[in-house]
C-alpha cells in the first residue's frame, strides 16, 4: 500500500485519463453522430449498428486486456491500448464509407476498453482497504464529470470546426496520454503465476457473493444511465405543457452530474470512517428513498390529483438527485468488495467482473427503454424502485445475511 500515490500527481494524471478518455470518446461522438451520418449520406438505421459495433469492441476490449496484463505487465499493455485507440480514431476521420466507419470505430472501442478495465487494475495494485475505496471515489468523480463536458465541447466542435475536428481531438489526447504513461508511469505489476482465463472464471461464476454485486453494479449504471438518455422524452411526453429548450436539457443533465460527483466525493469522505460495505448500504437506501419519492407522487398525479406539469418535472428532477447521489455512492464500492478476493489475479478479474456489469448495465437499461414509452406514467419510477428494491435484497442477503467481509 502506497498512500503517496495520492500526492503522486503524475500516477493520478494518468489514472484520470484512462478511465476518462473511453467517456469522452463516447460523449464527443454522441454530440456529432447525426451530423456524421449525414456528410456520409448513411441511413438512420445505421446509426444503431455502428453503436453496436463500438460496443462489440469495447466490450471485447474489457474482457481482454486486463487478463493480457496480467502476464505482460500494466504498462506495454496501456502503450498499446493507446494505439489502438489513436489509430481508430484517426481512422474515423479519414472515413469516407460505412466500412471504414465500421471498422475504424471497433478499433477505437477496443482500445477504450483498455483504459475502462486498467485504469482499475492499477488502483489494485497500489492501494489496499479504505484507500482502495477512496481512489474509486476520486476516478469515479471524474467518470460522472466527463460527459457534461464532453456533451458540451463536442457541440461546439462541430458547430465551429466540423464533426472530423471531434477525432482530431481524441487522437490527440490519446497519443498526449500515451506519451505521459511513457514518460511517468512506472510498471505497477503483474502475476507471475497466472490463473488460466476459464478456471478465473469458473471461480468467479460459482462465487454467489461476486454475481450479487455484479448485478448491484449493473442496477446503479442503469438507474443513473436511463434517465440521463430518456429525461427529454419522459417529461415531454407525458407533461404536454412541457416545452424543454436544449439549454433546460443540458442544465439538468448538468445538476445530475454535480449530484453523481457528490456521491462520489461523499463516499470518499466516509471511508476513513465507514467499511465499503457500510458506504455501500447508505447509497443504496439513499437511492431507494428516491425512488419511493418518485413513484408516490407518480402514483398520485394519475389516481388521486393531478399536479401541475412543472411540480412534477421538479419532482422528478429532485429524486433524480437524490437517486443519482446514492448510485454513485454504491458504485464506487462495488468493485473494491467484490474483487477482494482475487488479488491474485486481479487484472483477469476485473476484465471478467467489468464484462458482466457491462452486460447487465445494458439489459436493465433496455428494460427501461422499452417499457417506459409505451406504458403509463408510473412505470419508469417503479421499475427504478424495484430495482433498488432488488439492489438492497441482494446486499442483505451477500453482504450482511452471509457476513461477506
Amino acid at each position: 500500500m502506497n498512500t503517496g500515490f495520492f500526492q503522486n500527481k503524475a500516477f493520478m494524471h494518468v489514472i484520470m485519463g484512462l478511465s476518462g478518455l473511453p467517456i469522452l470518446s463516447e460523449a464527443l461522438y454522441s454530440s456529432c453522430a447525426d451530423e456524421i451520418f449525414m456528410t456520409l449520406k448513411l441511413g438512420q438505421p445505421l446509426l444503431e449498428f455502428i453503436l453496436g459495433v463500438y460496443l462489440s469492441g469495447f466490450a471485447l476490449g474489457v474482457l481482454f486486456w486486463g487478463h493480457l496484463s496480467d502476464f505482460f505487465g500494466r504498462r506495454p499493455c496501456i502503450l498499446i491500448g493507446l494505439g489502438v485507440f489513436v489509430v481508430g480514431c484517426l481512422g474515423c476521420y479519414f472515413a469516407k464509407d460505412l466500412s471504414i466507419l465500421a471498422l475504424s470505430r471497433f478499433t477505437q472501442g477496443v482500445g477504450s476498453g483498455m483504459g475502462s478495465i486498467l485504469s482499475q487494475v492499477i488502483l489494485w495494485d497500489v492501494f489496499k482497504g479504505s484507500l482502495l475505496g477512496r481512489a474509486y471515489a476520486v476516478m469515479g468523480g471524474v467518470s460522472v464529470a466527463i460527459p457534461v463536458i464532453g456533451a458540451i465541447l463536442g457541440s461546439s466542435l462541430e458547430m465551429f470546426w466540423g464533426w472530423s475536428s471531434v477525432f482530431v481531438l481524441l487522437s490527440l489526447c490519446g497519443a498526449f496520454l500515451l506519451v505521459y504513461v511513457w514518460t511517468f508511469l512506472p510498471e505497477t505489476g503483474f502475476q507471475e503465476e497466472c490463473g488460466h482465463f476459464m478456471t478465473v472464471i469458473k471461480k468467479m461464476g460459482r462465487d454467489k457473493t461476486v454475481l450479487g454485486l455484479a448485478v448491484a453494479g449493473g442496477i446503479c449504471n442503469s438507474m443513473g444511465l436511463s434517465y440521463g438518455l430518456e429525461r427529454d422524452l419522459y417529461l415531454s411526453n407525458w407533461f404536454e405543457s412541457l416545452s424543454i429548450s436544449e439549454w433546460q436539457s443540458q442544465g439538468m443533465l448538468l445538476i445530475l452530474a454535480v449530484a453523481a460527483v457528490l456521491g462520489c466525493w461523499l463516499s470518499k469522505k466516509l471511508h476513513p470512517f465507514f467499511s465499503l460495505k457500510k458506504i455501500l448500504g447508505f447509497g443504496i437506501v439513499l437511492a431507494f428513498l428516491g425512488t419511493c419519492v418518485w413513484s408516490l407522487f407518480a402514483l398520485i398525479h394519475c389516481t388521486v390529483k393531478s399536479f401541475p406539469s412543472w411540480a412534477m418535472a421538479a419532482i422528478c428532477l429532485f429524486s433524480q438527485i437524490h437517486i443519482m447521489i446514492g448510485v454513485s455512492m454504491a458504485s464506487c464500492n462495488i468493485p473494491p468488495l467484490a474483487l477482494q478476493q482475487y488479488q491474485g489475479t486481479i487484472g483477469t478479474a476485473s476484465s471478467i467482473f467489468g464484462f458482466l456489469y457491462a452486460l447487465l448495465t445494458a439489459l436493465f437499461s433496455l428494460g427501461m427503454g422499452m417499457g417506459f414509452l409505451k406504458t403509463h406514467l408510473t412505470f419508469m419510477p417503479l421499475y427504478s424502485m424495484a430495482l433498488s428494491i432488488l439492489m438492497g435484497v441482494l446486499f442483505w442477503w451477500f453482504l450482511v445475511y452471509k457476513k461477506a467481509p
